[in-house]
């Protein structure tokens, strides 16, 4: 079937705002296009719209909301918009067809499990504005190989990183303040993790069990 044939929703922007449950579970559309002036997507928008493979957002969207992509299982990428500050908790929750990701440069904040179980998605990096990756963000995300981490990260959530089995190393940055736990629990393939500064190492509040279930060798 040719592009032009195939289920395609265009919005223009009455209202600045994608309202929730805007198309949940919509098994029909295909290709999704929101033109300039959306600000923020709201929770559930386009929850389970598992045949979803192709998404273009508008440069004047700040916020992803919670849930908004959840199990859209059939997107295979995504570009954030370099206005969006914030992605919001279960964003792209099992989105498992998702092997590219394009974040947004301004963006500060991940929120937890935004992208859990996106188990096609080979590597990752995180932008310089980025201060928090929530709890269980990149669970399970089986493919990652490659995660680069900035320089303005202060906080990784419990499990964060959690069953990344083909993760092999990961350089923390000395920014880094608080660690939750189990946050490389059951990753595999991990030899190595480099910790930037031992002494902030040290004395910040890294839970005892940060690295439980780890056997990688840690490198100051």
């Amino acid at each position: 079937m040719e592009e032009k044939s195939k289920p395609k929703l265009i919005l223009n922007p009455i209202s600045k705002i994608i309202p929730e449950e805007y198309l949940s579970n919509n098994k029909t559309i295909e290709i999704l296009i929101l033109l300039e002036g959306f600000t923020e997507i709201r929770k559930y928008a386009f929850y389970n719209c598992t045949n979803l493979k192709k998404v273009f957002l508008p440069e004047s969207l700040e916020i992803i909301g919670e849930h908004a992509f959840y199990h859209c299982e059939s997107l295979p990428k995504i570009e954030i918009p370099d206005n969006v500050k914030t992605i919001e908790e279960f964003a792209f929750y099992h989105c498992k067809s998702l092997t590219k990701i394009e974040l947004s440069k301004s963006l500060e904040t991940l929120g937890k499990y935004a992208f859990y179980e996106c188990n096609s998605l080979p590597k990752i990096e995180i932008p310089d504005e980025v201060k928090t990756i929530g709890e269980y963000t990149f669970y399970n995300c089986i493919s990652l190989t490659e995660i680069k981490l900035p320089e303005s990260l202060e906080t990784i959530g419990k499990c964060a990183f959690s069953s990344c089995k083909s993760l092999p190393e990961i350089k923390i940055p000395n920014s880094v303040k608080t660690v939750g736990f189990d946050v490389f629990y059951d990753c595999d393939s991990l030899q190595e993790i480099i910790i930037d500064n031992t002494e902030k190492f040290v004395k910040q509040n890294w839970d005892k069990d940060w690295n439980y279930g780890c056997d990688a060798k840690i490198t100051y």
